[in-house]
């Protein structure tokens, strides 16, 4: 997905698109996004994804920017209904930039519903720093 992430972070890998034949062998992924974080310390994007392999907005990433180095994050996915979702990250050591991706997937290896997730995010560090955060996604698709 991004060039600059982790080769062996398994949220860096997606299948290519449909539209694609599920691989683009020497050339981009058709899932690459170019990865910023402008403003806050936690961004979301896109706001929507549809993970229908369709090439377009599969994945959503959680991009992260932090002043200082040394924290130790969490990452849990829970639906409208405060449900656990997916539990993407727990107890990494973070940099102090990075990127995360949900393509969707729930705990028990099944596309989640459509609907509102919220993404909450918890940084610690060995001084006892706590910091926490929450973003909306929406898991979007078309019904059949």
């Amino acid at each position: 997905i991004g060039y600059t992430r982790e080769t062996n972070e398994l949220s860096n890998w997606h299948s290519a698109a449909g539209t694609s034949g599920f691989a683009t062998p020497g050339r981009v992924n058709s899932q690459h996004v170019n990865f910023s974080v402008y403003g806050d310390e936690v961004v979301v994007f896109p706001e929507i994804f549809t993970p229908d392999n369709d090439g377009m907005e599969d994945v959503v990433t959680i991009s992260y920017n932090f002043s200082l180095e040394g924290w130790v994050g969490n990452i849990s996915i829970y639906d409208s209904k405060g449900r656990l979702s997916k539990n993407l990250v727990k107890n990494e050591l973070l940099g102090n930039k990075g990127v995360f991706s949900w393509d969707g997937i729930n705990e028990a290896n099944e596309l989640g519903q459509f609907g509102i997730y919220i993404i909450f995010v918890q940084i610690f560090n060995a001084k006892g720093d706590i910091k926490s955060f929450k973003k909306t996604v929406v898991l979007a698709g078309r019904f059949n």
